[in-house]
């Protein structure tokens, strides 16, 4: 099935012949027979219309062969399942380094912290998370409060190929002090690390590297 825009090219092509062609026969109905033709006479004009046709044809032919040219694909598509690992990786702000590490399992993700009582990797508590996955992109975020401050972050992922993905982390801290830089104001602070995260079955295999 060609695409809609090539059938009406094709449509007013085929549309713009017939109006020429009847022009053309209306002008020689009306016209008394033509006399013999000599090498100065007009070429007849049904050798026009032919060749007319032909152009047609062959630009029919044309956008049949350029729609069945091969068309550019995409180098890496993400399923759901491509995103399922541990993904961990160091994002940097300037000189800042940050180590992240993302559980993702049936389309949801954790973000693991280290515990230095156990000497081991567990998933955050927080008082709520979302996951959100659409092509080859990825958007998880969690959100915490205590006291007076209330904090979020959030990863944003793409997929760059198989066990690889770009993440840009930004976390934001609100305390409900006065600012001491701008007073009426709560106390406000953010940033933003990036970098790229690789792809582990577990965090042991990442810590035995």
């Amino acid at each position: 099935m060609l695409p809609l825009f090539l059938e009406i090219k094709i449509e007013l092509l085929i549309n713009r012949y017939i109006k020429e062609n009847c022009f053309v026969n209306n002008i020689n109905s009306n016209k008394t027979p033509p006399k013999k033709l000599t090498k100065h006479s007009p070429k007849n004009p049904s050798m026009k219309n032919l060749t007319q046709l032909s152009k047609l044809f062959a630009l029919m032919i044309l956008f049949v062969v350029v729609l069945g040219l091969p068309q550019a694909q995409a180098q890496h598509v993400a399923r759901k399942s491509s995103f399922d690992g541990f993904w961990i990786g160091e994002l940097s702000q300037g000189d800042d380094t940050n180590l992240v590490i993302i559980g993702i399992k049936n389309g949801e993700a954790q973000r693991y912290y280290y515990d230095e009582d156990e000497d081991d990797f567990f998933p955050g508590e927080f008082f709520d998370e979302s996951t959100l996955i659409a092509g080859n992109n990825v958007s998880y975020t969690w959100v915490n409060k205590g006291g007076i401050w209330s904090e979020t972050q959030t990863h944003l992922m793409d997929y760059l190929r198989p066990n690889l993905l770009y993440c840009i982390l930004v976390r934001q801290v609100n305390n409900a002090s006065e600012d001491e830089d701008y007073p009426g104001m709560n106390n406000e602070w953010s940033s933003t690390y990036e970098g790229t995260l690789d792809r582990y079955n577990t965090i042991q295999e990442y810590l035995d590297e």
